[in-house]
């Protein structure tokens, strides 16, 4: 209520409407049998940790944080992970030469390292160049990279969530997969505008990958409050707290 004389809100559809359309696709994918069976065991170890009087709330949300990353691939910690015992890497191995046909460029966004490492794997099985940012990427490499991507050395560009999600223009891009969806979507939404930005001439297409049956399908419900609750804030009306809470962990963990 305090600032809200000082503030101004400009959508940016509003503002740049000769911007081309964005399209967002929530794909939601199956688990491998052997990813199911690991992420059930690691859900079932969460709840029996939830369970315990006096156990601290950040070890609950290690938990979830493990949860999150078995529904990418069930063995990120492995010395050389297997691609192929995840449902999201197959189900990218089936659309690869689609999309290496039909788009100019592809941005592939994940919050962790390893995934983005697992996909580079599968990439160069199939003999695709692609380009790769990280936050240990120095300055002067990332605009290295951001010129090469435009000038077309490469097709595909992996980006760690954090570390591109700002200061990168890559209008060349007309598809955007994000690999793990973020409690804030406001996170994804950064990412997704490094393609979807003036100078972008082409229709984009954002795929956000979901394991069926994980918690990736509880953090979508949690986007959607958190956006929510940024709009009711921005718009200047009372808003909850959002804080998650020992009740929202157990919900995260429901089948």
């Amino acid at each position: 209520r305090k600032i809200r004389p000082f503030m101004l809100r400009r959508r940016k559809a509003d503002v740049l409407k000769e911007l081309p359309a964005k399209t967002e696709m929530v794909v939601k994918i199956p688990m491998t049998h052997e990813q199911a069976k690991v992420y059930e065991a690691a859900r079932i170890r969460a709840i029996s940790n939830l369970g315990k009087t006096g156990s601290p709330l950040i070890d609950l949300l290690k938990h979830l944080t493990n949860l999150r990353r078995i529904a990418c691939h069930p063995y990120l910690e492995a010395e050389a992970p297997d691609p192929f015992q995840s449902g999201k890497f197959e189900y990218l191995d089936s659309k690869l030469i689609e999309l290496s046909v039909a788009s100019e460029g592809v941005l592939v966004f994940s919050q962790y390292t390893s995934v983005l490492k697992v996909l580079k794997v599968l990439l160069k099985k199939r003999g695709i160049e692609t380009l790769y940012l990280d936050g240990k990427t120095p300055e002067k490499a990332r605009r290295t990279l951001v010129t090469r991507f435009q000038d077309g050395a490469a097709k595909f560009f992996l980006i760690s969530l954090k570390a591109g999600g700002t200061a990168l223009t890559l209008t060349r891009a007309d598809t955007v997969i994000h690999l793990d969806p973020w409690w804030n979507p406001a996170a994804e939404n950064q990412a997704t505008d490094r393609a979807h930005r003036i100078g972008q001439k082409k229709h984009v297409m954002v795929y956000k990958l979901i394991s069926e049956g994980s918690v990736e399908e509880k953090v979508l419900a949690l986007q959607g409050r958190k956006r929510e609750l940024f709009n009711e804030l921005i718009d200047g009306e009372e808003s909850r707290s959002n804080r998650i809470t020992r009740d929202d962990i157990a919900a995260l963990l429901e089948r």
